[in-house]
């Protein structure tokens, strides 16, 4: 067998290997997911630095990035420094402290630490004062959002690069191949 055409059988074997090799790459960073965020508080009810009244039930803290399962710590302080003790309760990617109506007025403490989806942990505080007289606190307004899920959009570009990456390794080899040939 000529050189020439065992060479541009080889050139054929690796053009082919290099374009699965760039597909199952392509197809590999698709399917890792990526590093969760820091969960992060996105909002509160009551506010911070908020004065409210009336005879809510709860305090509750909306976040972003929270991790499903492990329990997350939520407390409250009276004006006197002492801890209104219940346990919180995650609801997606919520944390509710159920709590009696208030009652005494004052400035009163929140503090919480929570996981995030990357298994780091965040805590932090804020307070609000309680005022009898004062309209009862705004709910929250953003959604209660939870995971998205597989994201088969950005799955499908990557899949599309990859082919599109695929065609132009194939092509530029195919081009070489042809070069090297009509140059022997």
């Amino acid at each position: 067998m000529p050189q020439s055409v065992r060479s541009r059988g080889l050139c054929h074997t690796l053009s082919h290997l290099a374009v699965t090799v760039v597909a199952f790459l392509a197809v590999a960073l698709a399917a890792t997911p990526t590093a969760g965020a820091h969960s992060e508080l996105l909002q509160s009810s009551p506010r911070s630095g908020a004065t409210v009244g009336g005879s809510f039930h709860q305090v509750a803290l909306q976040f972003g990035g929270l991790a499903e399962g492990p329990a997350h710590d939520l407390s409250l302080v009276d004006p006197a420094g002492n801890e209104i003790t219940t346990i919180a309760v995650q609801e997606g990617q919520r944390v509710v402290l159920p709590i009696e109506p208030l009652a005494v007025p004052g400035m009163y403490t929140v503090r919480y630490a929570v996981v995030g989806a990357d298994g780091d942990s965040t805590s932090g505080s804020f307070t609000f004062r309680f005022d009898p007289a004062a309209n009862e606190p705004l709910a929250l307004t953003i959604g209660n959002t939870s995971d998205p899920g597989f994201d088969f959009i950005a799955f499908g570009l990557l899949l599309a690069g990859a082919a599109v990456l695929g065609f132009l390794v194939y092509r530029f080899s195919s081009a070489l191949r042809d070069h090297r040939a009509a140059s022997v």
